[in-house]
This record gives C-alpha cells, structure tokens and sequence, in this order.
C-alpha cells in the first residue's frame, strides 16, 4: 500500500495481499493513518522510522507486531520502499506479508538433527553449529563457526540462493541440495528458517537444519586447520520418511504457515 511520509501518514491506496493478512477492507484503511494496524507490541518508533526513510529513498524490511480487524496481534514481515506517484509527489510503498520468522528466545529443539545458525549478512557466516552437524560434515567447531557458510554447501552453491532468500524475506524454505557431507549426484534435506532479534526488528540470522542419517557416525581423526574432512552419508542409509523426520519450528503464535518448498 501507499503511504504519505508526513504526518499523521495517511493510507492511499491497498493492494488485495495487505487486506489478507490483517483482515481490514481497503474502505478501512484508504484515507486512515497506518498506525491503524498498529498497537502496544509494536515498536512505533521503528515503524515510523522506516516510513521517514523512504523520504531519503532508504529502503527496509523488518518483522512487525500489527493488529488484525480483531485487536489481534500477528506476526508480519513489513517492506518500506521509496516511491515516486505519477503526479512527482513522493511516498512510501509498505508492503505486509505473514512472517514464519522465530526469534532467539523461541529456542529451537537440539534433537537428533544436525543445524547451524548463519548470519543474515552475506556470506552468511556460521555463528553456531550444535554436535550433530559436527559429525555430519566431519569438521570441529572452529573449522565451522565464524566461516562462510559456502565452504559447507556443495559445488552446485547456486541451489541454495533460493532458500537462503527466502529465509531474508520471512519465510520457511525447504529443498533438497547437495553439501559437502555427501558426494554428488546425492543430495540433504534442509530446511532453512528466518530468525529474527526481537518481535519488532530485522531478520538478524537463518537457522539451517538437515534430516538426521540413521548412518553411525565415524570418529573424528584429528582434521588439519582449516580443512573439511567429508562424512560420507549414503541415502541408502536413511530412515523411512527421512525428510519428515526434522521438523522446523514454527512461529510460536498466530496463524501456522506452511513450508515454502522451493524447486529449482
């Protein structure tokens, strides 16, 4: 929807996608504040931040507490882009879409599958790993953390861009890929899932996750710095249903999103 970047920062137009995600007629919103969909949890000053923004053609993408028609909270990934009107005057285009982000303080289950946690920031440098995705990839923790996420995703690096972004835009990706733990043409389940700082606040890190391998896990044997020892999984090994048997954690409220499987 358009938006005037002055005060009190009035409604202009709606698009059908905003009217879904919060409930409100177009007739409710055109000619309203937008801080209509606002309320207590949200962070207005950041919200009102990102419109004044676009008055210096700054662009951002936050998670956002909004209220539905209903008074209710929900969970919403809001875009603010500068834009240009046909007759010059100059406004901010924000875009509202359901976010399946979760936050660090969510947590998320240390179980039996392997997962790392990269930042946002390209080259999506691995901040934490847990001992499962030591032993998938063959490496120690200072071999994986703090490194690029690359050295770790296979030679065909170009399948994971996808669910890499569509981690940064708020929502849950899954694919099959190839990785450095198995040799091509073989290929992991993982899912990728947006982590946000706060309930108001920018995409800050992309939890990876790989289904578990019912293959015992070989010892390590002393890797040399820097170099990535590959643990040779064979699919062969995997127990039935193997890419349901690691589950990513869903936003803890609101309505639930399914996974966005993404094909190449």
């Amino acid at each position: 929807m358009l938006v005037t970047i002055q005060s009190p920062f009035l409604v202009q137009s709606v698009e059908e996608n905003v009217v879904s995600v919060i409930e409100l007629d177009s007739q409710d919103l055109v000619g309203q504040s937008i801080l209509k969909i606002t309320g207590p949890s949200t962070d207005h000053a950041a919200f009102l931040s990102a419109i004044l923004g676009a008055a210096n053609l700054e662009s951002a993408l936050s998670q956002f507490i909004v209220y539905d028609k209903h008074g209710e909270e929900r969970r919403a990934i809001v875009s603010f882009c500068p834009f240009i009107q046909s007759n010059g005057v100059q406004c901010c285009q924000v875009t509202i879409e359901p976010s399946d982000a979760i936050t660090l303080d969510d947590g998320f289950e240390d179980g039996q599958c392997p997962l790392a946690l990269l930042a946002a920031e390209s080259p999506h440098r691995v901040v934490l790993v847990n001992e499962d995705f030591l032993a998938k990839f063959r490496c120690t923790r200072p071999q994986a953390v703090g490194h690029a996420f690359a050295r770790f995703q296979g030679p065909d690096q170009s399948a994971w861009a996808p669910l890499l972004d569509a981690a940064l835009r708020g929502k849950i990706a899954r694919d099959r890929v190839q990785t450095s733990a198995c040799p091509p043409p073989a290929e992991d389940d993982a899912i990728c899932v947006p982590v946000v700082g706060a309930l108001n606040g920018a995409i800050r890190y992309i939890l990876v996750l790989f289904s578990p391998s019912a293959a015992p896990r070989p010892p390590l044997s002393s890797p040399q710095p820097d170099t990535i020892h590959p643990f040779q999984f064979q699919p062969s090994h995997a127990p039935p249903g193997y890419c349901n048997d690691c589950s990513a954690p869903a936003p803890p409220s609101g309505p639930s999103h399914p996974l966005t499987t993404i094909v190449p």
